[in-house]
């Protein structure tokens, strides 16, 4: 009894901290004040539809942090058994009903847990241009960064 006790113990508390841990996402860093001198770190929450189409267009200056969080079907995106390098592409077509239009494609590389039957997306990322355009379709990629160093940096706040 005391060993289920235990254990019981230990996997609710594991529970809570991996719960605290997803909630110490942007919060980590601390919000920007009024005449703050650190950068700016934009937060960028898009949704995703089952055709892979973003919501919204993220933020694109080459070299800035960003802090993004996407969720979406396994069936969509295809992380569950993929590795942590895999490179994930999702699309903002300038026309839905026309994809020979051309939009934005939108890649990632790291931050992504599955759970549940979801990847989710979730922490911050260096935008880095990718130059060119391919049948109408501009690129732009975001690389996973290092949560604990630009917290231990000081020099990042984040603006909603």
């Amino acid at each position: 009894m005391a060993l289920c006790r235990q254990l019981l113990f230990a996997a609710l508390s594991l529970f809570v901290a991996v719960g605290h841990a997803s909630a110490q996402g942007w919060e980590a860093l601390g919000a920007c004040r009024l005449l703050d001198s650190r950068e700016r770190v934009p937060v960028w929450k898009p949704e995703l539809n089952d055709k892979g189409y973003l919501s919204s267009v993220p933020p694109t200056r080459d070299g800035q942090i960003v802090f993004i969080e996407i969720s979406g079907d396994n069936e969509t995106v295809g992380c569950s058994s993929a590795s942590k390098d895999k490179l994930y592409s999702f699309s903002i077509p300038n026309d839905v009903n026309n994809i020979g239009a051309g939009g934005l494609a939108v890649n990632l590389r790291g931050n992504v847990q599955f759970a549940n039957g979801y990847c989710i997306f979730s922490g911050f990322y260096m935008n880095q241009r990718v130059f060119g355009m391919h049948q109408g379709w501009i690129e732009t990629y975001f690389g996973a960064v290092d949560k604990f160093e630009l917290v231990k940096s000081g020099r990042f706040c984040v603006s909603e």
